[in-house]
């Protein structure tokens, strides 16, 4: 490709010194991103925002709760919900029964700190219609504490502390005709936050969460002035897909309020009119959520409010007259980029960063006075900001040129929904239990032998003695939630294949040695790839587990929006020989999060190493680097510490970065002081 004349932002040696813009020859080599973002192009030939992905998800009967045939969608039009949808009843007690009978099947099993022992992992299905509502969409009774957790309850008086709450899932027909709508001027909507749909109760909940909502509209209406449209959150993963959170008269606190810790996962496209704040992140440390394909429009104080966490946002389109974002303390950190946020306020800057780290890059932004403030400063006054970061680029590399890796992004793949239930293959149809005891290798087998293009699961749980072929006619697995215990072999095929929604007890194992693109949604799976050619693309996208088995992500290109693991016995996530762009994260222990090796190419933008666990030792680094390129932009969080962040072996010889080269973030509530940010760290050859 030509060599592009372009202009990089490049951090003096320390934290807070001044910033120099230097020109800049990029080096021949780099890709551009998939899609083309050029700097100086017209705005109007770049897409930024929610996709407005026109959804209409229909099922089959059997995949019903009310059918009587193991299904787990409850229909809440249904007996003995019996919502009516039409905009004109009150609908709140029917939803309310619904999210009941959700905890009260999990509530069939014993609870630990994990959350429930229950295979049964139920959806919350709402068609078409309005919801009309009149108080908070949440379980009915007193906040439901996990009783073995008493003592450390007791660590924070007058917290409600780990909840008996998690994997709770709302899914809508269509976005745009199934709405959820509270009343004008709603009693208790004027005073105290009050959210119209709420996944706890609690302060904090360290579950495993689960959770998800999605193709649901969200309309607060008029006169509901401490109105929060969206009270999510969720330990480990969640998931707001496909979303629209709507003030009918800009009045109210937040579209989405993330209040309860730890909350992180992979959110895509929402749109959020009016309101104090679109989103706002509160949490302590553990908490880290990523946003992509985002529009925003008409906040009152500020589009997005980051207060204790991290998160990262791509895709992001605002138009407000306050700033797009405000981050308020030193334990924040927000990484922006290819976004465009539009102004109308000549006085104010587009991001205020009272405090705090900042990684921009690639982002557009018009009618602010400035682009970025730093603590009360103004540090970028230019509209266009290439690349930008508010601390020290740390680098064990010589010479190395300190600008990101800026890996080839691939857009997320829209899945077409398809409609017609006579190219779906239902496993027990063709013989499959799904009691978890009886081998349904065979029949599981022969659903996939159908030919048909959708091949989906409606019981608990599927046990698989022998491995399974997947063949180049299956375009999408679905497994509701359920649980898949054995290996999936992929077969080559012209078409993506998706593979989506299996539970947190699943045993998922997928074997993907071949160029077909694949694409794993909300999935608990142990991957491995062993491909012969570098173009096979993979997408990973709020997935748990990865890392616990075949670590090795071996050439070809994977994008990963969100994935999770706490794999304490060997690096959890191997990029060999490969491509990888990581777009947040959480691993939890002892162990490496990443290593990069044979020529590997790793760019992680956003996420934490969560030091909690035992045994941690001083050899053992964050991250390990050996003749590969690298990238890194993320935190630390926990009571424990890893003295070395970065490995770096370069041609035999073994350098070390270490946490005292880092700056440190701000105290955690609980006191402890060891975490630290990483600005951003890089080492490739220029």
């Amino acid at each position: 490709m030509p060599v592009n004349r372009r202009k990089f932002i490049q951090n003096a040696a320390i934290t807070g010194a001044a910033i120099a813009i230097t020109p800049l020859i990029r080096a021949a080599g780099f890709e551009c991103i998939h899609e083309p973002f050029s700097i100086n192009a017209a705005p109007e030939n770049i897409t930024f925002g929610d996709r407005q992905l026109k959804m209409n998800c229909t099922y089959p009967p059997n995949v019903f709760y009310h059918n009587g045939k193991g299904g787990r969608l409850i229909d809440v039009t249904q007996s003995p919900f019996n919502a009516k949808g039409d905009g004109g009843a009150d609908d709140t007690k029917a939803l309310i029964k619904a999210y009941d009978f959700v905890l009260a099947e999990m509530d069939e099993y014993e609870w630990d700190g994990s959350g429930s022992k229950s295979p049964l992992e139920y959806i919350i299905y709402l068609p078409k219609g309005t919801y009309l509502i009149s108080d908070t969409i949440i379980y009915s009774g007193a906040w439901r504490s996990y009783e073995s957790r008493t003592q450390a309850n007791a660590m924070q008086p007058g917290k409600k502390l780990f909840e008996k709450l998690v994997r709770i899932r709302f899914f809508g027909q269509s976005r745009e005709e199934t709405i959820i709508k509270l009343k004008n001027n709603c009693s208790g909507y004027n005073n105290t936050p009050k959210a119209v749909v709420s996944f706890g109760k609690s302060d904090l909940n360290n579950a495993v969460a689960f959770n998800s909502f999605r193709n649901i509209t969200i309309n607060t209406g008029n006169d509901n002035y401490s109105a929060i449209g969206l009270d999510f959150c969720g330990a480990n993963n969640t998931g707001i897909h496909n979303v629209s959170v709507i003030s009918e008269d800009g009045k109210g606190i937040a579209g989405i309020d993330f209040r309860i810790s730890p909350s992180m996962g992979y959110h895509n496209d929402i749109t959020i009119t009016g309101f104090d704040y679109a989103i706002r992140m509160t949490p302590y440390h553990m908490t880290h959520n990523c946003f992509e394909y985002l529009t925003i429009k008409n906040q009152n104080k500020a589009g997005v409010q980051l207060n204790e966490c991290s998160t990262c946002i791509r895709k992001w389109y605002s138009v407000n007259r306050v700033p797009a974002i405000e981050i308020t303390t030193d334990a924040a950190q927000a990484i922006i980029i290819d976004s465009k946020l539009e102004g109308s306020d000549k006085n104010i800057a587009a991001i205020n960063a009272k405090q705090g780290t900042v990684f921009i890059r690639n982002t557009i932004t018009s009618g602010y006075k400035n682009s970025i403030l730093v603590n009360n400063k103004a540090v970028i006054s230019e509209m266009n900001i290439i690349e930008y970061v508010n601390g020290p680029i740390l680098s064990l590399r010589d010479g190395q040129v300190k600008k990101s890796l800026n890996l080839p992004i691939e857009e997320l793949p829209v899945n077409t929904w398809n409609q017609d239930f006579d190219n779906w293959a239902d496993v027990d149809s063709f013989g499959a239990k799904g009691d978890g005891t009886t081998d349904d290798s065979a029949a599981v087998q022969a659903a996939f032998n159908s030919g048909k293009p959708v091949i989906y699961f409606t019981k608990a749980v599927y046990k698989l003695s022998s491995p399974v072929t997947v063949p180049k006619s299956t375009q999408h697995i679905m497994g509701f939630y359920g649980s898949l215990n054995g290996q999936l072999i992929i077969n080559n095929g012209d078409s993506p294949l998706l593979i989506e929604d299996f539970g947190q007890n699943s045993e998922t194992i997928i074997k993907h040695d071949n160029p077909r693109t694949l694409v794993l949604n909300h999935v608990r799976t142990s991957y491995s790839s062993a491909h012969n050619s570098a173009d096979a693309k993979v997408f990973i996208n709020n997935c748990n587990n990865l890392g616990k088995n075949a670590r090795t992500f071996t050439r070809g290109r994977f994008w990963v929006r969100f994935m999770n693991t706490e794999y304490k016995i060997a690096p959890n996530f191997t990029c060999k020989s490969a491509d990888m762009w990581v777009f947040g994260y959480k691993v939890e222990g002892r162990m490496t999060n990443f290593e990069v090796l044979n020529g590997g190419r790793l760019e992680v933008l956003g996420g934490m190493c969560n030091e909690h666990g035992k045994d941690f030792s001083k050899e053992i680094p964050v991250i390990r680097n050996v003749d590969s390129g690298l990238c890194y932009v993320g935190l630390t969080n926990g009571p424990n510490k890893f003295e070395v962040i970065v490995e770096e072996t370069l041609q035999g010889k073994t350098k070390k970065l270490l946490d005292t080269d880092c700056p440190r973030r701000g105290k955690d509530p609980k006191g402890w002081d060891n975490d630290v940010i990483i600005p951003m760290y890089v080492s490739y050859k220029s």
